[in-house]
C-alpha cells in the first residue's frame, strides 16, 4: 500500500515541477526567445536542467537559452499518443475484469 504522506509529497513535487516549467516557457514566450539571436540569459534551475536535457530548451553559450519550439510541439504530440495508449490499455484491464466478473 503506498503511504499517503509519501504520495503527497511526490505530488506537491511534480506540481511544483511543472509551474517551474510554465514559468521558464512563458518567460521564453514573453521574451520571444525562439532562436539563438533572441536567446535570454537564466540561472541554473532543476526545471531549467529538465527542460535541457528534453531539448525542448537550447543553450546558446554563457547562461543564455532559447526555446526549440519545434521540438516542444514534437514532445506535446508525443504525450498526446501516451496518453491515448494509457487509456486503452485501461479501457483493456476494465474490459476483462468485466467479462471475468460476468462469467
Amino acid at each position: 500500500m503506498v503511504n499517503p504522506a509519501i504520495f503527497a509529497a511526490s505530488a506537491a513535487a511534480n506540481a511544483a515541477r511543472r509551474t517551474a516549467r510554465q514559468t521558464l516557457l512563458a518567460r521564453f514566450a514573453t521574451a520571444r526567445a525562439y532562436d539563438v539571436s533572441s536567446a535570454i540569459a537564466l540561472d541554473q534551475s532543476p526545471g531549467l536542467t529538465e527542460l535541457v536535457g528534453r531539448a525542448i530548451v537550447r543553450p546558446r553559450g554563457g547562461g543564455y537559452y532559447y526555446l526549440d519550439r519545434e521540438r516542444q510541439r514534437e514532445q506535446a504530440a508525443g504525450q498526446g499518443w501516451l496518453a491515448l495508449a494509457i487509456l486503452l490499455a485501461i479501457a483493456s484491464v476494465m474490459a476483462s475484469l468485466i467479462a471475468l466478473v460476468a462469467s
